[in-house]
């Protein structure tokens, strides 16, 4: 969260000074040099005994266990993560848009008004490693989602700048509720033997925000 605080002012600065021409090329030599030190790692290796091949190790990775198919609370958590990649994720790639279009803003503008969410889901996340317990995660969870929603709603009636600031800013404190207690959620409500299989399938839920951004859009061209 401190990294999508800074991120968005630098972008913006970068952007205003070296131009679209200039972030492309920037963009590319930071992906050269990661794939660069990406291709130096060796992968470890397999041993025997921890190997399983097809079709029997896909069929079992690909299977869901009863404990997981059974456990309401598990799919009310995969239910959350659905809504939340879908329709609350995707709200901030939106900010930019706002920004130019409502506001009018330079780029270094753009930035700081985006950096707000980064802001606040800062605070948000150390306010829940602080305060939250297992006892206050499903709830914290389950809130921090509702609350974005409804501030995502509430701004769309006052769409100003000191009222997008002010709620970019609890946004991101809202959506720190959601990011720093979904993993430690899925670990504490699933069986230890299958944490590792209800992670896979957390992710598959993640796997749905690639939804989302055209959903965004679809909604912001028709409201």
């Amino acid at each position: 969260y401190a990294m999508r605080a800074l991120g968005p002012l630098i972008g913006g600065a970068a952007y205003q000074l070296l131009g679209i021409h200039g972030i492309y090329l920037l963009i590319a030599t930071s992906y050269a040099a990661s794939c660069a030190l990406a291709y130096r790692l060796a992968p470890p290796a397999v041993t025997t005994a921890n190997a399983t091949g097809p079709p029997a190790g896909l069929l079992a990775a690909l299977s869901i266990p009863r404990q997981l198919i059974f456990n309401r609370r598990f799919a009310v958590i995969m239910g959350v993560t659905l809504v939340y990649n879908l329709f609350c994720f995707p709200f901030t790639s939106m900010v930019p848009v706002i920004a130019q279009k409502d506001f009018l803003l330079i780029p270094l503008l753009v930035g700081a008004l985006s950096a707000c969410d980064g802001v606040g889901g800062t605070l948000g996340a150390i306010l829940v490693g602080i305060f939250g317990s297992e006892r206050t995660l499903f709830r914290t969870y389950y809130i921090g989602t509702l609350t974005l929603l409804l501030l995502m709603l509430g701004m769309s009636f006052h769409l100003e700048i000191t009222t997008a600031v002010v709620s970019l800013f609890l946004i991101g404190a809202a959506a720190a509720c959601f990011s720093a207690t979904q993993y430690a959620l899925v670990h504490v409500s699933t069986p230890a033997e299958v944490r590792g299989r209800a992670t896979g399938v957390l992710s598959i839920f993640i796997g749905t925000s690639m939804f989302g951004p055209s959903l965004a859009g679809q909604l912001f061209g028709a409201f």
